[in-house]
């Protein structure tokens, strides 16, 4: 059985962490990534914070900056976006558990979260599908804007648990430049 690591998924997700990364730290802000850490949670491996009252999983990246918000960064790589034919949009989407952690990540340090996405080839058209350039974007979307402007999906994938998807639609991310 091939490791995970040794996957082009697993290559495509640590690409997308290190082009975020040098996002962030070229536009001033001081990164940490959390990863690495080895305090995980042990079903997923994911990096947790120890809060009073148990465990939460956190995003990949703790980025700082001086004159702005400190934020905590998300970092999802993908092929291309979902496209929805019902709603005629191209769409993007996290385990419905993973927006619940994040949220609560929100409540318990007072930082938002941003969820970025690198799409390894972008739509040419928004309302259309097999429209992708091959060109890489970065967008982005908070975790809040993600709730208010989303929905939940049982059927789009199971998520972590069998608690479904949550997605939202890629017009409604900022893309990053």
């Amino acid at each position: 059985m091939e490791r995970f690591e040794d996957t082009e998924e697993y290559r495509h997700g640590e690409e997308a962490q290190q082009a975020v990364l040098e996002y962030l730290r070229s536009r001033g802000h001081s990164v940490l990534p959390v990863y690495g850490m080895t305090a995980v949670d042990p079903s997923t491996k994911a990096p947790v914070l120890l809060c009073p009252t148990g465990t939460v999983v956190v995003p990949d990246l703790l980025a700082f900056c001086p004159n702005d918000n400190t934020v905590w960064v998300e970092v999802k790589g993908k092929q291309r976006p979902g496209f929805y034919r019902i709603y005629k949009c191209h769409t993007h989407a996290i385990d419905y558990s993973l927006l619940e952690e994040y949220e609560r990540v929100e409540e318990a340090t007072g930082l938002n979260v941003w969820l970025v996405i690198r799409e390894r080839k972008s739509p040419e058209q928004h309302d259309e599908p097999g429209q992708e350039t091959g060109e890489p974007a970065l967008l982005a979307i908070s975790v809040r804007d993600a709730r208010r402007l989303g929905e939940r999906s049982m059927t789009l994938f199971s998520g972590r648990g069998g608690r479904g998807a949550w997605w939202w639609k890629r017009d409604d991310m900022k893309v990053l430049d």
